[in-house]
């Protein structure tokens, strides 16, 4: 993978790649080229994964793994229109007075087959997938609904925080 640090000439043009390469072997990743490119492939995402300009070889590990990040994506989809979402809300303390000033917050995904699926494993796919976008407005508006509520009822707190993604930031749709 050093030789893809320098430059390739492409006619007057100097050009950089990152590879990033999918190992299969024959026979034990595969018995036909169809598998064996298939196992190649899912190597391949596994190294752009890692950050691209590398190699990965196939495992069954990594299949068992893209197939679950396969079915989390499609429930993912699936989990707005399902009502899976739901918000906790983690208080945020005055240092001093020990009061409540504000609440942070925090989707969580109670996937009817999954159980409770961590952030850390949803929201990159939420991103990668754009799906970040309607979640977001989803998590806004829920947030924005609940603490009128809240507010309504005397809670004496000045703030709810909301994360944000920058792909939400970007979107021309974004207005709050």
């Amino acid at each position: 993978m050093s030789r893809f640090i320098h430059p390739f000439k492409l006619g007057v043009r100097e050009v950089y790649t990152t590879p990033s390469i999918g190992i299969s072997f024959y026979p034990e990743d595969g018995q036909d080229v169809d598998t064996l490119i298939k196992h190649a492939d899912i190597a391949m995402y596994r190294a752009k994964d890692n950050g691209k300009n590398s190699y990965q070889f196939y495992t069954f590990s990594l299949n068992k793994e893209v197939s679950r990040k396969m079915d989390l994506e499609t429930s993912l989809r699936k989990a707005l229109t399902n009502n899976e979402f739901v918000l906790h809300y983690q208080p945020q303390f005055d240092l001093k007075s020990g009061l409540i000033y504000g609440l942070e917050a925090l989707i969580r995904w109670e996937n009817p087959l999954n159980g409770l699926v961590s952030p850390m494993e949803f929201i990159p796919l939420c991103e990668e997938t754009g799906l970040i976008i309607p979640i977001g407005e989803w998590v806004i508006e829920t947030a924005c609904r609940q603490s009128k509520i809240w507010r309504e009822t005397g809670y004496p707190f000045n703030h709810i925080g909301i994360n944000v993604s920058a792909k939400q930031l970007r979107h021309p749709g974004f207005y709050y």
